[in-house]
């Protein structure tokens, strides 16, 4: 596995990182899914038992960390990289990280010349469960649709209209 991992985290295209995002893309999927699994199997052995997002990712990671077979199988970057995404996540859907510094630079860009750029690109939604999806304690609610952020020609247009150009 590790040699598939080295061969992927190489691929580069126009000396962009594609088979690091890649695998990172992978690793959040897999931690996701391995919280999910973990959020059930709590769910049925302790019922009613509320644990954190944070403390759902952080087990994962340290199972995967911890444990030799799964860590020599995956290899050592891959684990690495799975661990990282569980607890970014957990992190995000804890405290909101991500949503805080987007609030921020929000503020920020809205103090340039050239109108409101917060109108047309919109925060990301928050990742934070809201109080109906108790039953997914990961904070992933993978049953629902997820707002789809802004797209690279939406923000472009936005930029270049905010900036005083004619668009089509």
């Amino acid at each position: 596995m590790t040699n598939i991992v080295n061969k992927i985290l190489n691929v580069e295209v126009a000396n962009l990182p594609v088979g690091k995002a890649f695998l990172l893309t992978a690793a959040f999927g897999l931690a996701n899914g391995l919280s999910s699994t973990l959020d059930r199997l709590v769910g049925s052995f302790l019922p009613g038992t509320g644990l954190p997002p944070i403390v759902v990712q952080a087990g994962v990671a340290a199972a995967l960390e911890n444990i030799g077979p799964v860590k020599n199988f995956l290899g050592a970057d891959l684990t690495d990289l799975i661990s990282i995404a569980a607890l970014t996540s957990g992190i995000n859907n804890q405290f909101n990280v991500s949503g805080t510094i987007v609030g921020l630079l929000n503020k920020v860009t809205n103090l340039l010349p050239g109108g409101n750029v917060q109108q047309a690109i919109q925060a990301p939604v928050s990742v934070v469960p809201a109080a109906s999806d108790q039953g997914s304690l990961s904070g992933y609610n993978l049953g629902q649709a997820r707002t789809q952020l802004p797209n690279v020609d939406d923000v472009d247009l936005a930029l270049l209209s905010a900036r005083g150009y004619q668009t089509a």
